[in-house]
């Protein structure tokens, strides 16, 4: 079957409209629109009545144009595919209706409507041909459509396309597109798939079907887009795939693999395919072909080859944001912080994520203490950014690079900053901290008072500070432990041992520390001294605490649990403990293969507070060893843009090996 839309033989090379849309037998094109919709052959379609002709043929011979397009569109929407025969208005005297075929073939079809009108009056009881006021009204109801669409009235789009089938033709793919956009912009996805599969199945042009399947690829999946390009090739045969055709099906493919971001299922297009794309882009130096290619090879953690086409998309257009973002992405994948960094300075204000990824690598840069400090440019810079930024994460990683170097008001200045942002308990922490290096104790018990029920660590904190000694010279291992440093309190305490300055309060402080260091055997003997020398009920039970803490983190979790047994432990100090047990007891699964358990301790870890971020480091290879590769990286990418270290960076790096296909 075919529907043909012809035009006056003088205007074929205007308008470009006499070609058919071939279906499949029993497929109508009005499917194009609607799989639900009416599915009447055009060729098949009569019963239209006299009268409605009659009525058509007064119209138009009393020059009521507006009723002329108004009866057609009701007879159209009774009977789609209907057009008026030839012969229907051939009355009056011969005029050359040339001037009005001209003007359409420009497309300037209220000049044509003008002329029309100048004609009928200059010759009266002439009507003009049945063809050109067809024409003339599907022009004006594709106007209308086109706008609808520009207006993103959709329902519009869609009732203009049901209530005109012969608009949908090979020759004007833009109309079947704004349809499949309504589909997509009303939720109706499938039938979006539909529009684009069928002009791939009706019509014949190159140009139609890449242009079809780069629209589609801003909807579909990668499988779809597989199986469209698929068809493509299919229809175009052996004799028919140009190279063409090739690049631009790799483009898109390579587009769409890249915008899944999952390599851990899907098949990548063929090596091969992917060379000879890359070969024609770097002859041509084509642009959009080489960020797609960086951003292929940044998916797939082959960096230095995703750096290099970057590069190259640079040297090509030096203004080129998109290249500029992906230089800077591939840096901060490769751990290059610091470069992308001084590299992205000059592009904050260019638009695009260059800012958000800037901002992601001042953040890595200020915030890992296992990194080198940074340069006083880059301190300075991130001072001015976090000053204009909004978002609390910045702030955060400023306050704690000042509070690390004593520079208290700094640090407060910060931290406050971030909790207006709604930094949260980080922020609180922070700011409590600070407050306490300064010696501001009412305002850090102020910050304390407010936010410890929401931060286990700074309810221990702030027992910290309560065991502190009361009166006199403040207890400098105390003081080291509040301000978090650690080494300096375990020597402070090695100083005092076997003096009198060596009370239950200093041991206890000295527990805390060692803890901190990750040496639990030193701190079992640190509690235990707190436990010998205690004076208060409250001092030794916080030792006794502490003991269970650290027989928990030895590894030894039964003899904790055991040790708890009928200790008289403050509720939270209960809690924290449950939550160190279900993070070690998932530890420990992980490094005894044991995965599936990891995954259940982390689960109701979940259940019953909010997630560390061990615990989903955990969880993060737990899954990793399960192969469920893709989770993983989901879980390591949140962990790392809340604070990057070189912990989930190395996390990063290592999951995208695993996706990296052979």
């Amino acid at each position: 079957m075919a529907v043909l839309i012809t035009a006056a033989p003088a205007a074929l090379g205007q308008i470009g409209y006499e070609i058919s849309i071939e279906t499949a037998p029993g497929v109508d094109p009005a499917d194009i629109l609607d799989p639900d919709g009416p599915r009447i052959p055009a060729d098949t379609v009569g019963g239209v009545a006299q009268a409605d002709k009659d009525a058509l043929r007064y119209y138009s011979t009393s020059g009521q144009l507006d009723r002329f397009e108004a009866e057609l569109r009701r007879i159209q929407t009774l009977n789609p595919g209907w057009l008026p025969p030839p012969d229907l208005l051939a009355t009056g005297p011969l005029v050359d209706e040339q001037p009005v075929w001209d003007h359409f073939g420009r497309g300037a079809l209220d000049e044509a409507r003008a002329v029309l009108a100048e004609l009928r009056r200059s010759n009266p009881g002439w009507t003009p041909s049945s063809d050109l006021l067809t024409k003339l009204v599907l022009a004006q109801e594709r106007r209308r459509l086109r706008a609808a669409a520009a207006a993103g009235q959709w329902t519009t789009v869609l009732n203009q396309a049901r209530e005109h089938p012969a608009l949908i033709h090979c020759n004007d793919l833009e109309i079947v597109w704004d349809v499949a956009d309504a589909h997509a912009q009303l939720g109706e996805r499938a039938a979006a798939l539909i529009a684009y599969r069928r002009i791939i199945d009706s019509c014949r042009d190159e140009a139609g079907w890449i242009a079809t399947v780069e629209k589609a690829s801003r909807l579909a999946t990668y499988p779809e887009i597989l199986g469209l390009t698929d068809r493509v090739l299919e229809r175009a045969g052996p004799g028919g795939r140009t190279d063409t055709l090739i690049r631009a099906i790799t483009r898109v493919r390579l587009g769409a693999f890249v915008r899944a971001n999952d390599t851990e299922r899907l098949r990548p297009p063929e090596p091969a395919t992917v060379r000879a794309f890359a070969d024609a882009v770097w002859a041509a130096k084509e642009l959009d072909g080489a960020l797609i290619l960086g951003w292929y090879h940044h998916t797939t953690a082959r960096y230095p080859s995703a750096l290099e086409w970057f590069r190259a998309a640079l040297a090509w257009q030096p203004d080129s944001v998109g290249a500029m973002e992906g230089t800077l992405a591939v840096l901060l994948a490769s751990d290059r912080a610091a470069e992308a960094e001084r590299l992205g300075r000059g592009w904050l204000d260019r638009g695009g994520t260059i800012r958000s990824i800037y901002l992601d690598a001042l953040r890595s840069l200020i915030g890992d203490p296992d990194d080198p400090p940074p340069d006083e440019d880059a301190i300075a810079q991130a001072v001015a950014v976090a000053g204009e930024d909004g978002a609390p994460d910045l702030a955060l990683a400023l306050g704690w690079h000042f509070c690390g170097r004593r520079q208290w008001a700094n640090g407060v200045t910060w931290f406050k900053t971030a909790l207006e942002r709604d930094g949260g308990a980080e922020a609180a922490k922070g700011l409590a901290l600070c407050l306490h290096g300064q010696g501001n104790r009412a305002a850090r018990d102020r910050v304390t008072a407010e936010w410890r029920d929401r931060s286990p660590e700074l309810a221990e904190l702030a027992r910290a500070w309560r065991r502190r000694g009361r009166g006199g010279r403040p207890d400098p291992v105390a003081q080291a432990l509040a301000r978090g440093r650690h080494a300096e309190c375990v020597r402070q305490a090695n100083a005092a041992r076997g003096t009198s300055r060596y009370t239950a309060d200093t041991a206890l402080s000295a527990g805390w520390c060692l803890i901190e260091l990750d040496r639990p055997t030193e701190a079992e003997a640190s509690f235990a001294d707190a436990v010998r020398l205690a004076t208060s009920d409250r001092v030794r039970r916080d030792a006794r605490y502490g003991q269970v803490v650290a027989l928990n983190a030895r590894g030894l979790t039964e003899r904790a649990i055991e040790a708890a047994q009928g200790q008289e432990l403050e509720p939270e100090q209960r809690r924290d403990l449950s939550q160190e047990w279900l993070e070690t007891m998932a530890w420990r699964a992980v490094n005894a293969g044991q995965y599936g358990v990891a995954l259940r301790y982390t689960d109701r870890f979940a259940a019953t507070a909010v997630p560390t971020r061990s615990i989903r480091m955990a969880r993060g290879w737990a899954l990793y060893h399960l192969r469920r590769l893709t989770e993983a990286l989901r879980v390591f990418r949140a962990v790392d843009r809340e604070f990057s270290t070189r912990e989930s960076r190395n996390a990063l790096a290592v999951v995208a090996r695993r996706l990296r296909p052979d």
